[in-house]
């Protein structure tokens, strides 16, 4: 059967969509779930509270610096207290923040979650309805692999 220009166009601008989508899905994941931590700011220390857990320093620093590593420890204590005075002042300014604004940061987080859930089910679609199967789930682990890559390569 033979493709009218126009039907050929959107079947090729269809199957890009659809490889892009799979190889940058696992990207839009992490930064969905990262942002949505970050919205709170759920990731840093903050004076008198307990530490968030590694994990969650982690994903922090991989959004903001496109690094693993967590915040390291300064060893002089006019540092930390120098260091310390940000933070404080954006946890003061944070526990401020007025109704509007605590909406506001709740509706980014529900935004967050709505990225990640409809980049799993556009995933799902993505590798269900695909021609080629294999290059599908090829492009879905590139998507994860690279990024890790280049991490442990920048770690080193």
């Amino acid at each position: 059967m033979v493709l009218s220009p126009s039907a050929a166009r959107q079947k090729w601008l269809r199957d890009w969509h659809r490889y892009f989508s799979l190889l940058f899905a696992p990207m839009l994941l992490v930064f969905a779930l990262s942002g949505g931590i970050m919205v709170f700011r759920l990731n840093e220390a903050r004076p008198g509270e307990p530490q968030p857990p590694a994990l969650i320093q982690r994903l922090g620093s991989l959004h903001k610096n496109a690094r693993l590593a967590l915040p390291r420890p300064r060893g002089d204590a006019a540092k930390q207290r120098s260091a310390a005075a940000p933070r404080a002042a954006a946890g003061r300014e944070s526990r401020r923040d007025g109704v509007a604004v605590t909406a506001l940061k709740a509706f980014f987080v529900l935004g967050s979650l709505g990225l990640f859930v409809t980049t799993v089910l556009g995933a799902w679609v993505g590798v269900a309805h695909a021609r080629n199967r294999r290059l599908a789930w090829s492009l879905l682990a590139a998507g994860a692999i690279i990024p890790a890559a280049l991490l442990a390569a920048a770690a080193r």
